[in-house]
This record gives structure tokens, C-alpha cells and sequence, in this order.
């Protein structure tokens, strides 16, 4: 058995899940085919990084975006607060992005970003990060 924890999410349409261990299928009708998505693993976001992770003072993140478009990075607390808000244009070349991490408590932060460039398809990934003092 497995705890989970479900969060309504703020800034965005959908839900978010966070949990102690694996995430069971929503539904098994014994064909054994279930698909789903889990929040903690990255969708490819064309080689985006996250560092250092466990955090103490700031988390970096490296874009090595090659397209004009926006950029938005959520950074919400282990009870689903968002505590980080940030809509950022690109111009077409890599850039970085520092998120200082001094202010906040330690434990868990889920940072989503999600990448639109012109006339592309969004394209969304969410990551844990670890804070720690």
C-alpha cells in the first residue's frame, strides 16, 4: 500500500501528485496495460538542467534553448503552495536562471517548467528538488 497525497495546483490547470513510494495504476482491469505519468520524472525539455541538487542557497537552471519563446518556472512547496513565479523570454540562445533557495525552509520543492517557443508545442517538465540547510 502506498500513501498518497493530492494537491489541487494553483497557477495551472491539472493535478499534482506526491507520494511516498511507487504510484499504483488508476485503474487495473486485469489486461495488465495501465499507463500514466508520474510528476518526478523529467518530460525531455531539450537537455534542460537542474542544479545543485540538494539545494542550500540558490538552484540553478540552464536552458540551452535554441528558439525564441517564454519560459515559466513554478516552484511549489511540499504542501502545494506556490512560493516561486517566473515568466522569463528567450531570444533564441541558451541562457541560466538562478532561484535563490536562502529564504525558504528545509525539505521537498516541485519546480515546473514549462518552455513555449513560436508556433511550437509546449513542451513541460517537472522536477524535485531537494532543500536542505
Amino acid at each position: 500500500m502506498t500513501l498518497v497525497n493530492t494537491m489541487q495546483n494553483s497557477g495551472f490547470s491539472g493535478l499534482i501528485i506526491v507520494t511516498n513510494g511507487f504510484i499504483q495504476p488508476p485503474v487495473d482491469d486485469a489486461a495488465g496495460d495501465e499507463s500514466y505519468i508520474t510528476t518526478t520524472k523529467p518530460v525531455p525539455n531539450d537537455n534542460l538542467r537542474v542544479y545543485p541538487n540538494p539545494a542550500t542557497n540558490y538552484v540553478m537552471i540552464e536552458f540551452p534553448v535554441q528558439e525564441a519563446g517564454k519560459i515559466r518556472l513554478t516552484l511549489y512547496n511540499s504542501m502545494g503552495e506556490m512560493v516561486y513565479d517566473k515568466q522569463i523570454t528567450t531570444y533564441g540562445q541558451g541562457m541560466k536562471e538562478r532561484i535563490s533557495m536562502a529564504a525558504f525552509m528545509q525539505g521537498t520543492y516541485m519546480l515546473r517548467v514549462v518552455t513555449t517557443g513560436t508556433g511550437a508545442t509546449p513542451k513541460e517538465a517537472v522536477y524535485k528538488i531537494f532543500k536542505a540547510n
